[in-house]
């Protein structure tokens, strides 16, 4: 049984740094984007991968995006992030 509730705002305190972020979303060669994030739920801090759908700017600061994704055991994922501390939130949306 996961402790990952569906529509929950979970921390995000560790992901990706703004050069991965470009990297992953401009590579042509490997076809499949993913994102690797750590989260801290109530009773632990667990990772997971997420694959690219969609990102788009936050504000115009370049360094606030909002990631949309999906994980084979998650389902749909929105994460707010700043690559600026790589730190945000991310919301599981089964």
């Amino acid at each position: 049984m996961s402790l990952i509730q569906t529509d929950q705002m979970y921390p995000v305190i560790a992901g990706p740094s703004k050069f991965d972020l470009m990297l992953n979303l401009f590579d042509g060669e490997s076809g499949t984007r993913f994102m690797y994030f750590d989260i801290k739920t109530t009773t632990y801090v667990t990772g997971f991968i997420m694959y690219i759908k969609g990102v788009h700017r936050e504000n115009g600061s370049g360094e606030s995006w909002m990631i949309y994704g999906y994980n084979a055991d998650f389902g749909n994922i929105s994460v707010h992030f700043s690559t600026k501390d790589r730190q945000g939130s991310v919301k599981f949306e089964f």
